[in-house]
């Protein structure tokens, strides 16, 4: 997926004015363990670190931002890219779920869980047979331990195997607020919400990180 990014990120900066003052650094680091990673992509001024296409939603937050938090410097930028469940009812979001997550791909996407499921069960059934009980539903997310902020929602794929519920994946949605909320706990300050032209409940957070004078060792631990 990184090399994958480097080559869309070099063949679109192609078009966009300034390009050759652009430089492309690959990192091969764990996303959630950033303390000690090379600080040679700061050259003199701010960073910006982004988190895209929804991925916060299918990690812990709180050990993410406590990453990015152990090498970013205050007036740096950060982008989260996350689901919403703003202004939409349960019905619609429900809909929604169904569409995104039951179909063919995803199945596939699925495919090689249930397949390690069933050799590490010593099942006997097909894999056809056990995705006919997968279940898709959407529960509040940090009562489950699937999320770290408040009113969160996450989508579950789960399905019955050898007498077990069994959580193939899970992707949270959250509130508007409540994720400023969150990030602001940790001394990122809301900016600017995006959202998607083509999907108003998909938005793009912009935070800048506080003065170290006004945040710093009084930083709550939740």
């Amino acid at each position: 997926m990184l090399k994958a990014s480097t080559v869309w990120l070099s063949e679109s900066l192609r078009e966009v004015a300034g390009a050759e003052m652009v430089e492309i650094i690959e990192h091969w680091q764990d996303m959630m363990e950033l303390k000690g990673c090379s600080d040679d992509f700061r050259r003199g001024g701010s960073a910006v670190f982004a988190i895209t296409g929804g991925t916060i939603g299918n990690v812990s937050e709180q050990a993410f931002v406590n990453s990015v938090d152990a090498i970013s410097h205050p007036g740096d930028l950060l982008i989260i890219s996350a689901d919403t469940i703003d202004g939409a009812s349960s019905s619609i979001v429900e809909k929604d779920l169904l569409k995104k997550y039951d179909h063919p791909g995803m199945r596939r996407f699925v495919a090689p869980s249930i397949h390690a499921l069933i050799g590490e069960m010593k099942l006997s059934e097909s894999s056809e047979s056990i995705f006919e009980r997968l279940q898709i539903s959407l529960s509040p997310a940090k009562k489950a331990g699937l999320s770290d902020v408040d009113d969160s929602y996450a989508v579950t794929l789960c399905v019955e195997a050898g007498g077990w519920n069994v959580t193939l994946l899970s992707s949270t949605r959250y509130r508007l607020e409540c994720l400023n909320a969150f990030a602001a706990t940790f001394g990122w300050v809301p900016i600017s919400v995006t959202e998607s032209p083509l999907n108003s409940q998909f938005k793009q957070f912009l935070f800048r990180r506080k003065d170290a004078a006004i945040f710093g060792k009084d930083k709550p631990v939740i």
